[in-house]
């Protein structure tokens, strides 16, 4: 792109501006967005918000990388494991993903639908923002929490912030109540501290990304720490102790 513009550009409701590629995700939520109400717009990497064009350097791998972020949806993208545990839980028999998907009318002449994505994707393809406010104005935020995952992941994140807001608990149902995912992470530290991202999402019924996603979150609260390399090391509960310090001990001990 020529650096020598008449005049600077301008983002509006139909053009969004990124200054590198590392924005590549949050342009094309934007990207989707304008779309769905405009029905046409731009999107420009290699441009800072306030227009001014401070260039990009493009490679084939970056030209590859764009190109399957914003490419056909294809079944290496979705997460088998996902789909399998949804499928029985459902009550329906599994044989392999194609059919699975077949019979959630999911897929239309061997071409997967966007739905497909926002249930079972490997990566999280949503984000939801939760905040509770002090008034019926949204000028005082009391709490607020974004969470990154799979719509029904972030339907269960809601219903647990949602249920927190409501006198400090969840009223009571004739359903036991489930454990929100941090909740059972947690809980799986405490009986075993070595295991793997994999072991995890297996044994919570998550993805391996959002099982990240929320051990990332309450690392950045305190609740755990990691001791020792990625592969080889384990998980520390923090206890705080009423000096508002935490305390480490070792998880299952």
């Amino acid at each position: 792109m020529s650096s020598e513009l008449s005049e600077p550009m301008r983002e509006s409701e139909s053009v969004e501006l990124k200054k590198t590629l590392a924005e590549l995700k949050q342009g094309l939520i934007s990207m989707v967005a304008i779309l769905n109400k405009h029905g046409a717009g731009e999107l420009w990497f290699g441009v800072a918000p306030n227009g001014n064009v401070v260039g990009l350097y493009a490679n084939e791998k970056t030209l590859r990388d764009v190109s399957q972020a914003i490419g056909a949806l294809s079944l290496e993208k979705l997460d088998t494991a996902k789909i399998r545990r949804f499928v029985e839980r459902a009550g329906l028999t599994w044989d392999n993903a194609e059919n699975a998907l077949d019979k959630l009318g999911l897929r239309e002449n061997g071409k997967l639908l966007n739905a497909a994505k926002l249930f079972f994707s490997t990566e999280p393809p949503l984000q939801l923002r939760c905040a509770v406010f002090a008034t019926t104005s949204s000028s005082a935020i009391i709490d607020r929490h974004d969470f990154d995952g799979d719509i029904l992941e972030l339907i269960e994140e809601a219903n647990q912030v949602t249920g927190d807001t409501k006198e400090g608990r969840v009223e009571e149902t004739s359903q036991k109540p489930q454990r929100n995912p941090k909740e059972k992470l947690l809980a799986l530290i405490k009986e075993q501290s070595d295991l793997s991202f994999k072991a995890m999402a297996d044994l919570c019924e998550m993805s391996i990304n959002s099982v990240q996603h929320h051990l990332n979150t309450l690392k950045a609260a305190l609740k755990i720490h990691h001791v020792g390399p990625t592969k080889l090391g384990h998980w520390e509960i923090l206890d705080i102790d009423n000096t508002g310090l935490p305390e480490t001990r070792r998880a299952g001990v």
